[in-house]
């Protein structure tokens, strides 16, 4: 059946290639954010195209026309919006400012069985190392909550880790309530009131996907930003900005 209609031969196709991506990152990097979202969609396609056409299992609904335009237009206008702030989203992760902060700041990601460093905050906290030798005498600020599958906060990982790589303990300050973006600035503010550092100007780090709704954040709770993104996890980026349109959708709404 599949094989003689064009329609179900690209639906299969689809719900196979989100299967492969989901196996193929899952063995790679283990249950990242959104990535059985690949799973669900694969499935979903797979069993709409073999059901596609089938008369006891695909009764036909016959749409008015204006309505039929009603939902092309909708759709139509979902895409666009979502390859519009997909294109932001992209732009914005791979400017690099060349000026640099007064204070650098590392935001923290989700620690590998409770405690270990993951290999995409290894990234950015490579480019926050990357940026304190040029800027030695700057705070680094590490900024990251513990949750509830993690032994300890992820501003102390990522400490321990700074220490590990020669940067002083007493030029490392942590954030360690934060258990989203919004709440990294917000605590981040508490933070370098109390060991009085005036400045807002700040270098931001975190993974490309994530520049733009970081900076969207910060930017609106006063800071001045010079950005400098880490790279993203190879083969992780359709999840990753997948994600992050709806993430920015929520922003946009909900402001956090």
């Amino acid at each position: 059946m599949i094989k003689d209609h064009k329609g179900q031969i690209l639906l299969f196709g689809l719900g196979l290639l989100n299967l492969i991506y989901w196996v193929w990152i899952l063995s790679l990097y283990g249950p990242i954010t959104f990535i059985h979202c690949f799973l669900l969609l694969g499935i979903l396609c797979i069993i709409v195209s073999l059901v596609w056409g089938h008369p006891a299992l695909t009764p036909k609904i016959q749409l008015p026309k204006y309505h039929r335009n009603i939902i092309i237009l909708l759709c139509t206008l979902g895409l666009i919006g979502f390859g519009w702030e997909e294109f932001r989203i992209i732009t914005a992760g791979n400017k690099v400012d060349n000026d640099n902060g007064d204070t650098i700041l590392i935001l923290g990601a989700g620690l590998i069985r409770g405690e270990e460093i993951s290999l995409s905050l290894q990234y950015r906290l490579k480019t926050g190392l990357r940026e304190h030798q040029k800027n030695p005498d700057a705070y680094i600020i590490v900024s990251g909550g513990k949750g509830s599958d993690e032994s300890i906060s992820e501003a102390q990982a990522m400490k321990q880790w700074l220490i590990a790589h020669g940067v002083a303990d007493d030029q490392i300050l942590m954030e360690d309530q934060s258990r989203n973006t919004y709440e990294n600035f917000l605590f981040t503010q508490e933070v370098m009131k109390q060991h009085h550092i005036a400045s807002s100007h700040i270098t931001l780090i975190t993974n490309r996907f994530h520049m733009r709704r970081a900076r969207y954040l910060g930017e609106a709770q006063g800071f001045h930003i010079s950005q400098k993104p880490a790279p993203d996890l190879p083969f992780s980026e359709p999840c990753m900005y997948t994600r992050e349109f709806f993430a920015m959708m929520r922003t946009y709404f909900l402001n956090y």
